[in-house]
């Protein structure tokens, strides 16, 4: 490698105020940023979208039917002899 000064995003990526690891070598710089990074989107898509809460109210009354429903073949008048 030659000691001419690096350029441009090379100059940023391997600057040397950030550590290529830390926490003593076991840790990569690059892995703690997107883990932070992670966290952060997730709570900030838990805030956006927050659960939709559950209202308990009052239970509507059931219908009761007040008649039968005619059964299928069957006339509306009854069962009669149809006269």
């Amino acid at each position: 490698m030659t000691d001419e000064p690096r350029r441009g995003l090379d100059r940023i990526l391997h600057s040397s105020f950030l550590p290529a690891k830390i926490f003593g070598g076991r840790v990569r710089t690059s892995t703690l940023v997107l883990c932070i990074l992670w966290v952060v989107l997730y709570t900030l898509y838990t805030y956006l979208n927050p659960a939709e809460e559950v209202v308990q109210g009052p239970v509507a009354p059931a219908v009761v039917p007040t008649r039968e429903a005619p059964l299928q073949g069957e006339p509306e008048g009854g069962t009669g002899s149809g006269e």
